[in-house]
């Protein structure tokens, strides 16, 4: 699958940078896979991330609930309701945030939070307009106006696109397509995050999905 091949090449991008820029000097940091588990793509990375982990030992799965998770699965299907018990379990990280307020500010302070916590967005999108609160659409216009690199896992597309600003996407004709990722340009990317990390002296970075 797309999304597995993706958290592998990320994988080995930050094995990469840390030997080219820090040598022996640095341990190799967690990947955290930050997720609400939500129907669908949310939980398609969350597996992947954990099949990953299985492979790669310094991924994590960090799991941001909107509300308590019986509530929150009641309104998913069976098969969904199943995954999000299953992916909760695994999560090495799981919060569930109790927000004042309706559903939509519970779903919007999770996909805050979960960028608020992330270096990098895994988007699995079709482009289309925004579903609601905490949508990918959403998500993806609030990381780039923060200018956080976005990876755009395009259905139907050959490969991974990378967005670093929304004009891309807002005008097209001026900008040209997002372009696909190459192994050299990930490389120097998770580069990029991993200095701005030990800049700020944290230990280790977030890839949100």
């Amino acid at each position: 699958m797309a999304i597995d091949l993706m958290l592998r090449r990320l994988g080995e991008a930050v094995l990469t940078a840390v030997r080219e820029t820090a040598g022996n000097s640095h341990a190799i940091p967690e990947i955290a896979v930050i997720t609400c588990l939500a129907s669908g793509a949310d939980q398609l990375v969350a597996h992947a991330a954990v099949r990953r982990a299985a492979a790669q030992p310094r991924f994590r799965l960090h799991s941001i609930l909107p509300f308590e998770i019986g509530r929150y699965g009641a309104g998913m299907g069976e098969r969904d309701r199943a995954g999000l018990q299953q992916l909760a379990a695994s999560s090495d990280v799981l919060d569930t945030l109790e927000v004042c307020g309706d559903d939509e500010a519970s779903y919007r302070a999770a996909s805050e939070l979960l960028r608020a916590r992330a270096d990098l967005l895994l988007a699995i999108w079709d482009g289309g307009p925004s579903g609601g609160p905490g949508s990918t659409a959403e998500s993806v216009m609030a990381a780039l106006d923060r200018e956080m690199p976005v990876i755009w896992l395009r259905p139907l597309a050959p490969q991974p696109q990378l967005l670093s600003h929304r004009h891309a996407l807002d005008e097209p004709d001026a900008f040209g397509e997002p372009q696909p990722v190459a192994p050299l340009q990930l490389e120097r990317l998770v580069a990029d995050l991993l200095r701005r990390e030990r800049a700020r002296g944290l230990a280790g970075s977030g890839l949100t999905g």
